[in-house]
């Protein structure tokens, strides 16, 4: 009954109602939380309303599951993290794997929130060969508890906040892979470039870039802090600042609908022109997946 109960309560969420109320109630709130903080931005907010819902003791889809692990986070404060024995964000690790992640690469996971992926790549990296950041320090921390204090001192990971300093740290270090999953959808158009931006100044010429997002024929506003991008808009705007780079998308699964648009997972890949295999390349260039 209670599972029943949740399922109706998911589906209501994600109807054309659902979605509509949630932008309005989502509006009221960032305006208020504005007017006392004129610096707030969407990512920022984003990552607030992540955390109270973890504080709660909800699961969250793209932060990991929930699960009876309590950990302490901050000033005694006591929230439920996912443990190390999940296997959420495994497929995505397999995926990086698939483009030839080495151990001795330096991979940059931003966005990395409570290291739902960042803990299979720091397990496999060689020591310092991962880099995750990320706007809320709290996240960071469930992050750092979830992998634990050993792992911490084997592997030494670079565990940071957004900030240019850290960037331009990260960026010394030559990083062969870049990625960003389930970032892109909570950034709004108007933020899209300065997205870009930071993405890209991470890596270099040699650097592929590998990032997730919601996709839609136009792009729209599909809940209070999601957007699903067209793929058109998304890859020109990567290519503006990678123009010497390879850049495929691929559709996967149906993830809902609204306004009469069908919403999907998709993923973008920008590669310099040699460096990965022109079969897989052709492989991702538009594949549908149902």
């Amino acid at each position: 009954m209670i599972k029943s109960a949740k399922l109706d309560f998911r589906r209501l969420i994600m109807s054309n109602l659902g979605r509509r109320v949630d932008i309005m109630f989502t509006d009221c709130v960032y305006w208020i939380l504005h007017r006392f903080d004129p610096e707030l931005t969407m990512g920022r907010f984003y990552a607030w309303l992540a955390t109270w819902v973890i504080r709660l003791g909800f699961a969250h889809y793209t932060l990991g599951p929930n699960v009876p692990a309590p950990a302490v986070a901050g000033a005694g404060r006591r929230v439920v993290v996912p443990t190390m024995d999940s296997d959420s964000g495994k497929n995505r690790f397999k995926e990086l794997l698939d483009l030839g992640l080495k151990p001795d690469d330096v991979v940059v996971d931003y966005g990395c929130g409570t290291l739902r992926i960042g803990r299979y790549l720091i397990d496999f990296l060689e020591a310092g060969g991962y880099w995750g950041f990320d706007l809320n320090d709290e996240l960071l921390d469930i992050g750092r508890t979830m992998v634990g204090s050993e792992r911490l001192g084997d592997k030494r990971p670079n565990i940071l906040r957004i900030n240019d300093r850290n960037l331009a740290a990260c960026a010394a270090a030559h990083p062969r892979f870049v990625m960003s999953i389930a970032v892109l959808m909570h950034v709004p158009p108007r933020d899209l470039e300065d997205y870009c931006r930071k993405m890209t100044t991470l890596g270099g010429p040699h650097t592929i870039y590998y990032l997730s997002f919601s996709a839609a024929s136009v792009t729209t506003r599909t809940a209070g802090t999601t957007w699903s991008y067209a793929r058109e808009e998304v890859v020109a705007a990567f290519q503006r600042h990678m123009p010497a780079h390879q850049i495929t998308t691929r559709l996967l699964a149906v993830r809902g609908h609204f306004k009469g648009e069908t919403l999907r997972s998709a993923v973008l890949i920008a590669s310099p022109c040699q460096a990965l295999p022109q079969a897989l390349l052709a492989q991702n260039e538009n594949r549908e997946i149902a």
